[in-house]
């Protein structure tokens, strides 16, 4: 039984492991099928002579396990092992040989930890990141986690660092694309924030788009307390709003936003839907002005 597979899937290894076990599934089906296989005792029975138990053991505990044991390994490895050197890392078949040829000389096996992405951020932790990316995806029912989100996250801006003033944000955030900014509420753990999927500006101007968010975590350490608030269909007209003198403005209203002289300020909810924002103090206009620790501001982009 032969089979055929595209250049594409052989260089994808996941892939190509997956259509392995899929054609050993299609193999076994055909094997334990009426013209094949002889049943004896309610068991099946396969006459490979061309393939020992033990050689095929291996084979099958590698392709549906991901283990082998070196120590099982004998002279038909060469032919029968070997051939199979297309489905495994190079590295795996570099100690099998070297095994197979001084099984006393020490083998260079390097088991790496599990990949986990370090963002440079003093307020959250890479999980955090995980679950704006699902957000940006709109997929509320669906959370990514560290090793499998779509999105880099590259810190461009922190206030500690590089300046509280709304002069300070434009310098480092205009024209950057997409952004999610994270603010860190003092003597808690609640974090908020919004996610702009265009580049901020210095123009003076309303921006249009339907992606766009605000967010907060009442424990950060607490997912269950994380709220998401998109932007109502009927203002993605006002969804975002640019100002030389004002730093990220979310909403017309705003919903949330830091003003001209460094504070920040909501008027919740108005174009997004609520959230969890703090109350400060109420001031005229019946805006609520909170205090803020510090804030960072990330560029979201693609991997």
């Amino acid at each position: 039984m032969a089979f055929d597979y595209s250049q594409e899937l052989m260089n994808d290894y996941e892939n190509y492991l997956k259509s392995i076990k899929d054609m050993m599934s299609q193999y076994f089906r055909a094997a334990f099928s009426n013209e094949w296989a002889n049943k004896k005792d309610g068991n099946f029975i396969l006459n490979k002579p061309n393939i020992s138990p033990q050689i095929l053991t291996i084979i099958l505990r590698f392709i549906y396990c991901g283990r082998i044991n070196l120590t099982e390994l004998q002279e038909e490895f060469l032919l029968k092992v070997y051939p199979f050197n297309a489905l495994l890392p190079e590295d795996i078949i570099n100690n099998l040989l070297t095994f197979h040829t001084n099984s006393n000389k020490e083998l260079d096996i390097k088991i790496l930890p599990p990949r986990s992405p370090n963002y440079d951020s003093i307020i959250i932790k890479s999980k955090h990141f995980a679950h704006f990316s699902s957000w940006v995806k709109k997929k509320n029912n669906f959370f990514y986690n560290e090793s499998n989100n779509p999105y880099d996250f590259n810190l461009l801006f922190r206030a500690s660092r590089d300046g509280k003033t709304p002069a300070d944000f434009h310098a480092k955030c205009d024209n950057k694309g997409a952004t999610i900014v994270i603010l860190k509420i003092p003597n808690s753990e609640q974090i908020l924030g919004g996610y702009n999927p265009i580049n901020w500006n210095s123009n003076c101007q309303w921006m249009y788009t339907s992606d766009s968010f605000i967010f907060s975590f009442t424990n950060k350490n607490n997912f269950r307390t994380a709220e998401v608030g998109y932007i109502k269909k009927t203002d993605y007209d006002c969804a975002i709003h640019c100002h030389q003198n004002y730093g990220p403005a979310f909403g017309e209203g705003y919903d949330l936003y830091q003003d001209n002289d460094g504070n920040w300020k909501s008027f919740n909810s108005c174009s997004y839907y609520k959230i969890d924002i703090p109350l400060g103090n109420e001031i005229m206009g019946g805006y609520n002005a909170f205090n803020v620790e510090d804030y960072e501001v990330f560029q979201v982009v693609n991997k």
